[in-house]
């Protein structure tokens, strides 16, 4: 599996970015995902589920995901159940300035035996990492324009 970490400073207090980003329905604000539905009834806290379409370089993936982790103002974590096999999510921390948030993850993006026999999961991981680091940056510049 492919691993991911990119820390970031938000220059907003530490709930307020907590509170943006804990809410699953703004993820398309700042991640490359469309058609996100929520799978049950609640739309926050563990045991919420999801399923959207995951872009990366062109290819849409349905993924559905779970949250298994919620901690007031300190982290959320997320494991997919079908589709991109991930598991990843947000710390937060106070820091001088405003919120240091960090975004970290672990994935598998399936690829048949002719992508992986031209070598295209390398050329994957780095269009993840740029998605994450595209993702980052769309996130603080929402939550500093207020």
């Amino acid at each position: 599996m492919a691993k991911f970490d990119k820390t970031i400073v938000i220059a907003a207090p530490l709930s307020d970015v907590f509170d943006y980003v804990s809410q699953p329905e703004h993820f398309p604000n700042f991640l490359p995902i469309a058609d996100l539905q929520f799978l049950t009834h609640m739309h926050r806290g563990v045991g919420t589920r999801l399923r959207y379409n995951f872009t990366l370089v062109g290819r849409r993936m349905l993924t559905e995901c779970d949250l298994t982790r919620l901690e007031l103002d300190e982290s959320l974590a997320f494991h997919s159940t079908r589709g991109v096999t991930c598991d990843w999510g947000f710390t937060f921390k106070e820091v001088e300035g405003g919120t240091q948030l960090r975004w970290e993850g672990e994935y598998d993006i399936p690829l048949g035996f002719l992508d992986k026999l031209l070598g295209r999961s390398a050329g994957m991981e780095r269009a993840m990492e740029a998605a994450v680091e595209d993702s980052l940056q769309k996130l603080k510049e929402t939550l500093e324009s207020g």
